[in-house]
This record gives structure tokens, C-alpha cells and sequence, in this order.
């Protein structure tokens, strides 16, 4: 395989990833949705909240008079795997709609999230939504991607993996605010009985259970503020990403410098500057750590 194309651009340069995918898992009420919201909005990538789409088959079903639960499996599965859903963002709001209907409000619910822990645990819904959350994913310039298997099922080689956790007690008491906020009246005996129950079915759960995976960043929300949680998520971004371009730095390096050896015996075969040392395609010294696009 030759080192240089057209032009003098090494394969190595043609080849640099375009795409970042990372990946935000932790059990509900976290942090993840205002983390995802604000990390995509920041690198500029798309947000597919994944949570949203079984509150979405969920809400689906209930629509259609289909149960959640196990005994309903097979319809349940048929309805996820022809969910047109679609994410748009309006502002700072990542809005969700199901069948072109905003239904951003109606799928945040206690119901709306009680039935979707539930159609979680169903192999079927699972495998259903399996491909369409990875096509989402991959789409250039990549995506952030929250839920609870992101990491260890459905994008295990994703660029960047967190895990957010906090107290049972915090995560109860944003749930209780966020619904306050929304004009209910939640008790707050019943929110922590909720979680407590969620968070048991999503553990222990046979399909993709809750669990960080080994290569994933833990963060403990718990004493932190949204804008503290960014800041460590920005500057692990920074880290991974420079730590890549330092990688492929190298190997460029490499690449351009065995093209300017073959040059020596193929005239016009590789471009140089005048000092004799190969340029890449813009004319630089190769060096790829000022290509950091993303942060």
C-alpha cells in the first residue's frame, strides 16, 4: 500500500476519525440528561437520550392498549422496532417526538418512567432498539449518548465513557424539584419507594443490567453542581482527545518521513519544503495536535 496520495496527504491524515461517541451511563436522577445536554451542546455533537426511547415505546404502547409487561413481550418488541422517533434541539431544550408529536412533557412522568424501567428488562424491546440507538450514534460528527448499557452493550468501544452516580437521597430530591418545577405534586415517600424499586430492576435485570463499565470514568454528582460536572467531563474530553492526536502525531510523523525516503529515489513522489523535510497536506510540519475539533 503506498504512503503518500495525491497531493502529498499520507493515509494516516486521510484517515483521521471524524467521529466521537461518548457514552453516559448511571442510574436515574444522576445527573446524566443535564450532563448529556450540556457536553453535546459544548462539542457541538448530537444528543440521543436513550432513556427517552423506552419512555417512548412505553408511551406507544400504553396508546395502543398494549401492557409492559413480559407476557406482552412480542408486541412490546414490534412497536420499538418500528418507533419513529426523532431528537431536536430548541434552544437548550433536547426535544423528543413520537410520530412528528412533541411528546418531551408526556414521556417524563412517574408513569411514563415506571413503564419504561419495565419494557427495559424485555430481550425483545432491547434487541429492537439495539441498532436504531447505534445508527444515531454514528452519524459524523458522532453523538452523546445517555442510559444505562450504553457503555457496556450498545457502543462498548464508544471514545469516552462516564458513569454518574449520586445518593439515593439526592436523586430523589431533584426528582421531587423537577416535578415540583412541572406544576405536580409528587410525595416524596413515594418518589424514594420508586427509585428504590428502579433502581433494584435495573441491576438486576438478565438483559444489560446497570452496571460501569471497566474503561468508564465514575463521577459522584451527589456534592456537585451541573457546571462542576461538565467541568470534569470537558476536561476528560481534552485529555482522551489529545492524547489521540499525540498518538496519530506520531504515526504521522513516521508515515511522512518514509515518504520523503522513497522521495529521494521517486522524484515528485511526495511533496518537501525547502529545509528538505516533508510537509503534510496543509503545508505543515505534520504535527496534528492543533486538529483537536472537538473541545
Amino acid at each position: 500500500m503506498p504512503r503518500a496520495s495525491e497531493g502529498g496527504c499520507t493515509l494516516a491524515m486521510l484517515q483521521m476519525p471524524r467521529l466521537l461517541t461518548i457514552a453516559i451511563d448511571g442510574p436515574a436522577a444522576a445527573g446524566k440528561s443535564t450532563a448529556s445536554k450540556r457536553l453535546a451542546k459544548r462539542l457541538n455533537l448530537a444528543l440521543v437520550d436513550t432513556g427517552a426511547l423506552y419512555r417512548c415505546v412505553a408511551l406507544a404502547a400504553q396508546q395502543q392498549g398494549v401492557g409492559w409487561d413480559s407476557t406482552h413481550e412480542q408486541e412490546l418488541g414490534d412497536i420499538a422496532g418500528t418507533l419513529n422517533v426523532r431528537f431536536e434541539f430548541d434552544g437548550e431544550v433536547n426535544k423528543v417526538y413520537l410520530n412528528d408529536e412533541d411528546v418531551s412533557s408526556t414521556i417524563r412522568t412517574a408513569e411514563a418512567s415506571d413503564g419504561a424501567s419495565k419494557i427495559a428488562t424485555l430481550p425483545a424491546v432491547r434487541a429492537s432498539l439495539l441498532e436504531l440507538q447505534r445508527s444515531l450514534a454514528n452519524r459524523p460528527p458522532g453523538a452523546v449518548l445517555e442510559g444505562r448499557d450504553i457503555g457496556t452493550v450498545v457502543l462498548p468501544d464508544a471514545a469516552l465513557k462516564f458513569f454518574l452516580v449520586a445518593s439515593i437521597e439526592k436523586r430523589v430530591q431533584r426528582r421531587y424539584d423537577e416535578l415540583k418545577a412541572a406544576g405536580r405534586d409528587p410525595d416524596w415517600d413515594e418518589l424514594l419507594k420508586a427509585e428504590t424499586e428502579r433502581d433494584k430492576r435495573d441491576s438486576e435485570r438478565a438483559t444489560a443490567p446497570l452496571k460501569q463499565a471497566d474503561d468508564a470514568i465514575l463521577i459522584d454528582s451527589s456534592s456537585l453542581t451541573a457546571d462542576e460536572v461538565i467541568t470534569t467531563m470537558l476536561a476528560e474530553v481534552r485529555k482522551s482527545q489529545k492524547a489521540l492526536a499525540r498518538s496519530m502525531s506520531a504515526n504521522l510523523t513516521k508515515e511522512l518521513q518514509a515518504s520523503a525516503d522513497d522521495a529521494a529515489h521517486a522524484p515528485g513522489a511526495a511533496q518537501q519544503g525547502g529545509d528538505g523535510k516533508p510537509r503534510d497536506c496543509a503545508g505543515g510540519s505534520g504535527n496534528i495536535l492543533d486538529a483537536l475539533q472537538y473541545v
